[in-house]
């Protein structure tokens, strides 16, 4: 009998302070792609904050919306 893989539902979660980072939005999300193929990870929602401080967590409204999906039961993984 072979082992059966379950797909879990996961989100990606992309954020940079400013745009002299190192990893670009569209670096981070295809470095996390790959690791959610690896994981062998479903990516059902993407959320993201640009040119927004980490601290200022009010202002990160990608961020907030995730937490409240999160709660819901949307993903089980969150891929940052």
């Amino acid at each position: 009998m072979t082992k059966r893989h379950s797909t879990q539902c996961a989100a990606l979660y992309l954020r940079m302070s400013t745009t002299d980072q190192d990893k670009s939005i569209a670096a981070q999300r295809n470095e996390l792609k790959k690791l959610a193929k690896r994981r062998n990870y479903r990516i059902v929602a993407e959320y993201r904050d640009e040119g927004i401080s980490g601290d200022d967590t009010e202002r990160r409204l990608g961020f907030l919306r995730m937490g409240e999906d999160a709660v819901s039961g949307s993903f089980s993984v969150i891929l940052c």
